[in-house]
């Protein structure tokens, strides 16, 4: 008898935690696509109804009435439950796509990710619906018709995403939600009753389309991405054109194909002067940040010369960003010139300094470098050095 009451309250735990998941995701729903404020209060409302009107009957049931047959409990968590659940989602975004009809409304971000995630939910349910259509006539015949009531809502995500493309170009994430797009409409066609037999071809269809995304030439996921920013970039900024005489929302929207395409330069128009591209980092940034370039050199031999030379003395010197300087004018400008060297190949000013670690400092002063540190400004001028080694008296 308690195994039979334990294994009922189980069900009841689980249908009573599908049911309060339900109640969040859809008032969540209503006050994204809504804009409606404070719904907490209702969802409040909402979960004392259920303890109410669900979960003590049901406990009382449990203990009462022990049928423990696993398939009617599926059955009525599917049929009862799951099935009403994407009904009232459908009648929701259904409601949202005659507000944007009537109204005109730009539809929010999130519409088209919520209609995917709905998708993947109704196929997963359609396929297990398919089971009961010789139990009732009237699941049988909404089997049928629920792939029909979704194609509204892929052309809610296809209006949503061509919006975005048509103004904003291509995207990383505009381009997977472009195959995610075709992947439901090629799944739709699988969802019909005469075509589920055929589902096991899904996996070829989407290995195709990840294959196609990220590796095949010209038409993957980056090419595209870049391609379509590169061009929106070209249309708002032509040859001679100023940052400054474009309007404040083709501003907005440069600065962030801008900063797209500055992962891969190759993309930006050949006539964008880097006084232009400060300006454009400035607008961002409220300054126009510098470029700063980093080497740093160590030396691996553990023994020092010191023929020729009567004493010695180990010293660091420095130089810091706030304009501190703690260095010889020779070694600065010997660091100068070794910066400039490795701004063409580093492996060369290594070799530079393997060559020539003896500074000469005045006459009778030499200093041996044993580590080097320099980072440098677009500029040119000396930021941050860090230079250990020994100052060697003849």
């Amino acid at each position: 008898y308690c195994l039979k009451v334990l294994v009922n309250f189980i069900k009841t735990s689980i249908a009573y935690g599908i049911m309060q998941i339900a109640v969040l995701l859809i008032m969540g729903l209503i006050s994204l696509l809504f804009s409606f404020n404070e719904l907490y209060l209702t969802i409040i409302d909402l979960e004392y109804v259920l303890l109410f009107a669900y979960a003590l009957p049901a406990s009382i049931y449990s203990v009462t009435c022990l049928d423990n047959k696993p398939s009617v409990f599926i059955n009525g968590l599917i049929k009862y439950l799951l099935l009403p659940i994407e009904l009232i989602i459908y009648l929701l975004i259904y409601i949202y796509a005659g507000k944007i009809v009537l109204t005109n409304v730009y539809p929010v971000n999130e519409i088209f990710a919520i209609i995917a995630a709905v998708y993947m939910y109704s196929f997963a349910l359609w396929t297990l619906l398919y089971n009961f259509k010789g139990d009732n006539q009237f699941f049988g015949k909404l089997n049928k018709i629920l792939p029909y009531l979704f194609i509204p809502l892929f052309l809610l995500q296809f209006y949503s995403l061509y919006l975005r493309i048509s103004d904003c170009g291509i995207t990383p994430e505009r381009y997977f939600g472009v195959m995610i797009l075709i992947f439901e409409v090629v799944s739709l066609f699988y969802a019909y009753e005469k075509n589920r037999d055929k589902n096991h071809q899904l996996i070829l269809v989407a290995s195709g389309m990840i294959l196609v995304s990220l590796i095949l030439p010209w038409v993957n996921y980056e090419h595209v991405s870049y391609y379509s920013q590169s061009k929106i970039f070209k249309k708002i900024y032509t040859e001679n054109t100023k940052f400054e005489n474009l309007s404040e929302d083709k501003k907005e929207k440069l600065v962030s194909v801008y900063y797209f395409l500055n992962d891969n330069p190759k993309y930006l128009p050949d006539y964008l002067s880097k006084a232009e591209e400060d300006k454009i980092q400035e607008y961002r940034y409220g300054y126009s940040p510098r470029k700063y370039f980093n080497y740093y050199y160590t030396n691996s031999k553990n023994m020092v010369s010191v023929k020729g030379y009567t004493a010695f003395s180990k010293e660091s010197k420095h130089i810091y960003s706030s304009g501190d300087r703690e260095i010889d004018a020779s070694v600065e400008k010997y660091m100068k010139h070794v910066l400039e060297i490795a701004k063409e190949d580093k492996n060369r000013a290594d070799k530079y300094v393997n060559e020539n670690q003896y500074i000469r400092i005045k006459e009778g002063v030499d200093y041996y470098i044993t580590s080097l540190d320099i980072e440098s400004d677009d500029s040119g001028e000396i930021t941050y050095a860090n230079i250990d080694g020994y100052y060697l008296y003849e």
